[in-house]
């Protein structure tokens, strides 16, 4: 709706009807604003009177010689309306006019009525029944006959066709998720880099600034220096994660921590200070962001509007859309203290599986997986608790193979869990009986993969209990992944 504009009354009372108003013949000799000499729009000749909303009249007045009042109607497309001037309200002798005119564009709702009523009503008030409209803004203007009477009035709106309030669009996803946690299985936000910062030594000047920024915000708003954004810090440390959305093509960076056993913090456009959402008890607050047009499943190229879809699974047939024009060919040598250049689109891939990697499109990054599974773990049974997931929209092999499990078992000593890739290779990823763990917790690289198979496809998790007597859950599990063209 345009914000309520007090339009030129005054310069229109001072001209005489013989120039500010004409008579012409399709509306049987009423007044209307004269609109040529370069008057350029309706708008511009009437009082903008504000909002006109359905079943709620609005009441007016007419005081003054050559006075036209115009009132802004919101439809959605489609509405069938009535206008009119009801008869409470409204003075007897008074005869009105209703002109309407839009749809409004940037506030401009041109220059010839799209329909007109001089006697249509009660006694000698207007009224416009079955216009149909496409969606948009209009604006409904209240006049007289001869543009000269006095008189109250009162403008109503119905809608005929049962639905004519335009909807209200659903506000913008943020681009992160609800939670922070959504970032563990976001098949959209490739987390590139992860870190546990103790300290500020190594930090840039711009980390320096974003940690007390993310301390500020979610903490301790006293927080000025370094030392004391570490000390709010549960145990001294924050969790950095650098973020690529494949879907903008945009670079973020996200501190988390804990403050009080409460998961806080604030995430940045990477490289800079401005933040873009916060942390507050692990839900995601003030987000400035949303994602972009491309990431969506395709399984043709025909199903993007941004970029060509990648990386289909045999298992679903589902690629990813990704705009491969926007990133770098460069495969520079990187490390963990030489990272690529994230701010181009550039990853380190392969440091799971060495001290040294390359850098490749930050694309070929993608978590997958569940955050709460629930899935039992049968009792001495063979066949184990199963989970699946279907990788789509990476590259064609992979490089990195992180995964983050977690399973509830008395006695995870009796448990073999085991990870197979889409080429049916099947990896242990925790042995109990020789393991002699107190709990399968994991997280952190799988070793075993050759990295010449087939990373999009199926992905099988399988815990087995071999020993009859407790029961378990798989209480979660995701991937991490990186990938590169073979």
């Amino acid at each position: 709706m345009s914000t309520p504009r007090t339009l030129a009354l005054a310069t229109l009372a001072a001209i005489s009807a013989a120039t500010s108003a004409c008579v012409t013949d399709d509306t049987d000799g009423a007044v209307v604003p004269e609109l040529g000499a370069g008057k350029a729009d309706a708008a511009d000749h009437v009082i903008d009177r504000g909002a006109l909303a359905f079943d709620a009249p609005r009441d007016g007045e007419f005081v003054e010689d050559l006075q036209f009042d115009g009132y802004r109607l919101a439809v959605r497309d489609g509405a069938r309306v009535r206008v009119e001037i009801t008869r409470a309200g409204t003075a007897a002798k008074l005869d009105t006019t209703l002109f309407v005119y839009g749809p409004c564009v940037d506030g401009m709702c041109g220059t010839e009525a799209i329909a007109f009523d001089d006697d249509s009503g009660w006694s000698r008030q207007s009224r416009i029944t079955g216009l149909e409209l496409d969606g948009g803004e209009y604006l409904v203007v209240v006049g007289t006959h001869d543009a000269r009477r006095r008189g109250r009035y009162r403008l109503s709106a119905t809608c005929e066709s049962g639905e004519c309030v335009p909807l209200v669009p659903e506000p913008a996803a943020c681009a992160f998720g609800e939670v922070f946690r959504d970032l563990a299985n976001s098949t959209s936000i490739a987390t590139t880099r992860r870190r546990v910062l103790t300290s500020p030594e190594g930090l840039t000047p711009v980390e320096v600034q974003q940690v007390i920024a993310a301390a500020r915000s979610s903490a301790a708003d006293d927080v000025e220096t370094i030392e004391e954004a570490f000390e709010v810090a549960d145990q001294g440390e924050y969790n950095q994660l650098e973020l690529w959305d494949r879907t903008s093509n945009r670079a973020y960076v996200v501190y988390e921590f804990g403050a009080g056993d409460t998961s806080v913090g604030a995430y940045f456009f990477y490289g800079t200070t401005q933040r873009v959402a916060v942390i507050g008890d692990g839900d995601l607050q003030e987000c400035s962001v949303s994602g972009g047009l491309a990431g969506n499943d395709c399984s043709s190229d025909d199903d993007c509007s941004v970029g060509t879809c990648v990386g289909t699974s045999p298992a679903s047939g589902l690629g990813r859309c990704t705009d491969l024009t926007a990133y770098s060919d460069e495969r520079d040598e990187c490390s963990a203290t030489a990272p690529c250049d994230l701010a181009q689109g550039l990853a380190c891939s392969g440091l799971t599986r060495g001290d040294v990697g390359l850098c490749e499109q930050a694309w070929m990054f993608g978590s997958f997986g569940e955050l709460e599974s629930g899935t039992p773990v049968p009792d001495a049974d063979p066949e184990g608790g199963v989970r699946t997931i279907d990788v789509h929209g990476l590259a064609t092999v992979d490089t990195d193979v992180e995964l983050r499990l977690w399973v509830s078992h008395d006695q995870p000593t009796q448990l073999v869990a085991t990870l197979t890739n889409p080429a049916g290779n099947e990896v242990v990823v925790f042995d109990g009986p020789t393991a002699g763990a107190v709990e399968l917790s994991i997280d952190g690289p799988v070793s075993g993969f050759s990295g010449d198979e087939s990373v999009n496809g199926t992905w099988t998790l399988r815990v087995v209990d071999g020993v009859a007597g407790d029961t378990g859950t798989i209480e979660r599990w995701t991937l991490r992944l990186g990938s590169r063209f073979d």
